[in-house]
């Protein structure tokens, strides 16, 4: 039955009854919704040329791009990356992804894990996919298999430590567009999680998706209803672990103080810590890091 899948796929991220909504709430602007998924897009492609790089090296480089654009590095640059030769602009499967999931909603007229499932295993089978992840590439695989091989969605991700890695928390922005007016809703914390289901098992990635998804939801709400008190409304949209480590966050006085404040709450596990290329001191690929830090600073600009 579709409880018993959502109570396999969710059980550590279903969260309280949503409280009653407003059904005539003011609705978002489109641009709202564009400015969503483009800033996934530009983010993807201005990060893209530091990841994996020190604080201290993104830092130098953003301060670069403030004053001259043409300064962009291209994809992978730090460290090296000899395999990928892009230009400085391209995005890769994080942006992808996310508009296959876009996709997927609006062919389907809300969210459909099967129809996304449908649009990745179709993505991947074209070879089109930008820097894909061992996660997601060890899933799609699984999905596309010839002949009677090939898995479900939900049975084709592994769990485990070596999956702990965020593909399902960077795509996730359109399904907390599809659930701004409830961003504390049962409805949109159990699509999140499955969409993370398709790719990422572990409950970290499921729990960050869902932090991630709300902080998007609750930020279109906000707008729509004309509050001023951007950081407000997406602390009110959090569960824990999240809450508490974001407000800590933004009450510390520099962004490298909220750096420390994030590892003091949310330190990397020792799974973790043994399976992964990208650790701290940088923003590591640690699900409560990639989601924490995206939120705050998310937060932080636009209230700056």
């Amino acid at each position: 039955t579709v409880e018993a899948a959502l109570q396999y796929v969710n059980e550590d991220v279903l969260l309280d009854a949503a409280p009653s909504i407003d059904r005539h709430m003011p609705t978002p602007t489109l641009d709202l919704f564009e400015g969503c998924l483009v800033g996934v897009a530009v983010g993807d492609a201005v990060g893209l040329g530091v990841e994996g790089a020190t604080i201290v090296d993104c830092v130098d480089y953003t301060e670069q791009l403030k004053a001259d654009l043409g300064k962009m590095l291209p994809p992978w640059s730090v460290p090296k990356r000899p395999d990928r030769n892009y230009p400085p602009g391209q995005i890769s499967d994080d942006t992808q992804c996310t508009r296959e999931l876009a996709r997927a909603i609006v062919a389907s007229g809300g969210f459909s894990v099967e129809a996304f499932a449908s649009t990745l295993s179709a993505l991947h089978a074209d070879k089109g996919v930008i820097g894909q992840g061992p996660t997601s590439r060890a899933t799609l695989d699984a999905l596309t298999a010839e002949g009677g091989d090939a898995a479900t969605w939900l049975t084709a991700g592994t769990p485990g430590a070596k999956n702990l890695t965020n593909g399902s928390i960077m795509r996730v922005a359109p399904v907390g567009m599809l659930g701004w007016k409830e961003p504390r809703g049962q409805q949109l914390q159990a699509d999140v999680a499955i969409q993370s289901h398709v790719t990422h098992h572990a409950p970290l990635c499921k729990a960050g998706s869902a932090a991630v998804g709300a902080a998007v939801a609750a930020a279109l709400q906000a707008r729509a209803l004309g509050e001023t008190d951007l950081t407000a409304a997406v602390l009110r949209a959090m569960q824990e672990p999240y809450g508490s480590m974001l407000s800590a966050m933004l009450a510390a006085p520099d962004w490298e103080a909220a750096v420390d404040v994030m590892y003091a709450t949310q330190p990397a596990s020792d799974e973790f810590m043994e399976t992964s290329p990208f650790k701290p001191p940088g923003i590591s690929m640690f699900p409560p890091h990639t989601a924490g830090w995206a939120i705050y600073s998310a937060i932080a600009e636009a209230e700056a």
